[in-house]
């Protein structure tokens, strides 16, 4: 797990210092989560995200988009009187592909790496969620607006698989972010 994590960071860092854009990431996210058959409903709850971003032209039009992204993916299941408030903590590592439509406006879309880096329980004993995976996998496709150095993308991510072993799985996220490009 460590050398993969490694692995990972050192190929993200590697592309991102040939980048010709570098810039800031900050947004929040409504997080909702499928339930396994016979658990509780579950509640959509508010995230956020922050980190470093680069920018990388592949041929005109086309540029490739990673970094490394702190995200808190929040939800709560149960009902009344014996809910359970998630909380996960990841580092996300984006590997968008992003097409140019004009000056202004871009589509995105790739996979995301999520690196569990914590997760806190709080509101019952429940242990569904004991063994949370090390790494998530998600898929991310949205729209990015660029105004010279500033910059917005409204975007839709779905996790793909299980959070943790038969337990609650695929997340679905609509968010938007800031973008503040050097």
């Amino acid at each position: 797990m460590k050398h993969l994590f490694l692995t990972i960071v050192l190929c993200v860092s590697a592309l991102t210092a040939q980048a010709q854009d570098y810039g800031v990431l900050a947004g929040i996210h409504n997080t909702d989560i499928d339930a396994p058959n016979g658990a509780p409903a579950v509640d959509a709850e508010l995230g956020w995200r922050a980190g470093l971003i680069g920018k990388y032209e592949l041929s005109d039009g086309v540029h490739f988009r990673s970094g490394a992204l702190y995200v808190d993916r929040k939800f709560s299941a149960g009902t009344t009187g014996s809910k359970v408030d998630v909380k996960m903590a990841y580092l996300d590592i984006p590997v968008l592909f992003q097409f140019q439509m004009n000056e202004t406006i871009a589509l995105f879309a790739g996979p995301v790496i999520g690196i569990n880096v914590g997760k806190k329980l709080s509101g019952s004993t429940n242990n569904e969620l004991q063994n949370t995976k090390g790494l998530y996998l998600l898929a991310q496709a949205g729209v990015n607006f660029t105004f010279d150095q500033i910059g917005f993308d409204v975007y839709y991510e779905r996790g793909l698989g299980e959070i943790a072993d038969d337990s609650y799985e695929n997340y679905s996220i609509i968010g938007t972010n800031f973008l503040y490009w050097f």
